[in-house]
């Protein structure tokens, strides 16, 4: 009897964390100028000489209901951001 108990869980389970991906997200050392990144705001590209990029990273990441990397921000239901640290953009002076 416990063993067809253990046995549907199992099964239920497996359902759940299949689906699990495509409603929640959670990604580590996110860099929105790498390639596959996450939704994100945009950021300042470099523009020689004038000026340099500006880089950004983040140590966690959490979203709901993403759609695909690499899209737009906001088309996301909802996401998290945590410890961010940002570096630029710096402009030549003339």
């Amino acid at each position: 009897m416990l063993t067809g108990t253990a046995g549907g869980l199992d099964a239920s389970l497996s359902g759940l964390f299949a689906a699990l991906p495509g409603v929640l997200t959670l990604t580590v050392n996110v860099q929105p100028d790498q390639a596959d990144a996450p939704p994100h705001p945009p950021y300042q590209a470099a523009n020689p000489p004038d000026s340099s990029a500006e880089y950004r990273v983040s140590a966690l990441r959490i979203g709901l209901l993403d759609s695909a990397p690499g899209s737009v921000a906001g088309s996301e239901l909802a996401s998290v951001t945590l410890a961010t640290a940002s570096a630029g953009a710096n402009a030549r002076l003339p």
